[in-house]
């Protein structure tokens, strides 16, 4: 099965299942994880309510929390660059990574239908999927 999700701004997009209705074994979220980060560290409260709303819209799994615990504990790898580092990847949450297999992924394309990824990285056990884009695309229009 090969899925096709296109917008012109990516904040169309953010955190909420790209493939509902498409795939009853997967669920994929392009996650703002700066939004995150920051919400988490200057508000605590404010990160568990969000993320219990999204869950619930969603109708994620706790999966998600172990996701963004696997996400904050790679921060301090990176140290004060790490927005540097992700600033050319768009970051997804993946429920049902086991069946990904299923979805076919192939490329990510800009509105002129370039190309514009230069790879991605599955890891199915942080339920992570990584693209990287080509550092001369803003990642607002990646999507």
């Amino acid at each position: 099965m090969t899925s096709m999700i296109a917008c012109s701004d990516a904040s169309d997009k953010r955190h909420t299942d790209l493939l509902k209705g498409e795939h009853p074994k997967v669920k994929i979220l392009l996650v703002d994880e700066n939004y995150f980060f920051d919400l988490r560290w200057s508000d605590e409260e404010k990160f568990e309510e969000k993320l219990a709303e999204i869950k619930a819209r969603e109708g994620l799994a706790d999966d998600i929390d172990f996701f963004f615990r696997q996400f904050f504990a790679r921060i301090p790898f990176y140290g004060e660059t790490w927005r540097e580092f992700f600033a050319d990847r768009l970051v997804f949450y993946v429920e049902g990574s086991r069946h990904i297999a299923l979805l076919g992924f192939s490329a990510v394309i800009d509105e002129q239908g370039r190309k514009i990824d230069t790879g991605h990285q599955l890891l199915p056990s942080n339920h992570t999927l990584e693209i990287r884009l080509s550092q001369k695309n803003p990642r607002s229009k990646a999507i």
